[in-house]
């Protein structure tokens, strides 16, 4: 909040990938905000680029063993895809300015500089998100790769349907791009997510279309082979075991989280909409102002959505 101050305009707005983004910021203020970042122990290390973004999961902390297990395997993807070399650059130029030395052995070397990305990184940038059937909230079918839970009878995860190939960008002075849903691919156990996501990363940085960035995504990849042609190259070249049909789990709903709900400790969360995720103060409503006092005042933790909303909890 001090850093919208002092280096955008004085507003922040939440983003459907659950961050933030400041607005207004000049050139010569870039440094000291990413710098302010890293104070804060905050981090924009995969914000853009060719790489792999930020991986999402349900916010609501709800307690339930499917949004607990969700949360480990998203921050175990995200860990995973996170880029090694890219990672020292970042440091070096947006942070203190001293060189992160390589170790005379790994210099230059893409095998472990980059064990994924190797020596050319995406074709485009890469969107993970883990998501349920009744509780879709972060959009699996909107990712270049989704991992749909599937729960047994009392509610414990046995796995995830796979989902690839979505995406709702397009650019309208070429008609050959345009809105994806993501298709099921197979199901796997939660002990294989994080191989089935460097499967799927692997399959899009050899196959992704390098020529035109227009169509650079995963999600022209799945349109232009189809989906058993997809399956057959991740099945033989990546996953190299035979594939398990998905689960039958159709999404049906999404939740906005908004008002009072129960947390696994027995204390309540509480949902706030925020339009079109713009946190401000304006004549009639002190948005900004009254999440900074309650920030400062209470001790709770804060959650991002999907929705571009705040959770308080």
């Amino acid at each position: 909040d001090a850093l919208a101050d002092q280096y955008a305009n004085g507003t922040l707005r939440v983003t459907n990938r659950q961050s933030i983004q400041f607005h207004g910021v000049v050139k010569s203020n870039l440094k000291g905000l990413i710098a302010g970042f890293n104070e804060a122990l905050m981090t924009s290390l995969g914000g853009c680029g060719d790489v792999n973004r930020n991986v999402m999961a349900c916010p609501a902390p709800t307690g339930d063993p499917a949004r607990v297990q969700m949360q480990q395997l998203a921050d175990a993807v995200a860990a995973h895809l996170a880029p090694r070399a890219g990672a020292r650059a970042y440091h070096e130029i947006w942070l203190n300015g001293e060189k992160q030395e390589v170790p005379a052995a790994e210099h230059a070397n893409p095998e472990v500089d980059e064990p994924i990305y190797k020596d050319v990184y995406l074709p485009r940038k890469f969107k993970v998100a883990f998501g349920l059937p009744d509780d879709n909230c972060v959009d699996i079918l909107a990712m270049c790769l989704g991992f749909l839970c599937i729960r047994d009878a009392d509610g414990k995860p046995v796995g995830y349907n796979l989902y690839a190939g979505g995406g709702q960008g397009q650019t309208n002075s070429k008609p050959d791009t345009y809105p994806l849903l993501a298709q099921p691919v197979c199901f796997v156990t939660p002990d294989e997510v994080v191989a089935a996501s460097e499967a799927v990363v692997k399959l899009y940085r050899d196959h992704g279309n390098r020529s035109d960035r227009k169509r650079a995504r995963l999600k022209y990849v799945m349109k232009d082979w189809g989906l058993d042609k997809f399956r057959e190259v991740f099945e033989r070249d990546y996953w190299k075991k035979p594939l398990v049909a998905p689960k039958d789990a159709p999404i049906t709903g999404l939740d906005l989280h908004h008002g009072w709900h129960p947390q696994a400790d027995g204390k309540m969360f509480l949902g706030i909409s925020v339009e079109n995720g713009r946190i401000k103060d304006n004549e009639t409503l002190k948005l900004r102002t009254a999440l900074r006092t309650i920030a400062e005042q209470v001790p709770c933790s804060i959650r991002l959505t999907p929705q571009q909303d705040v959770l308080l909890c």
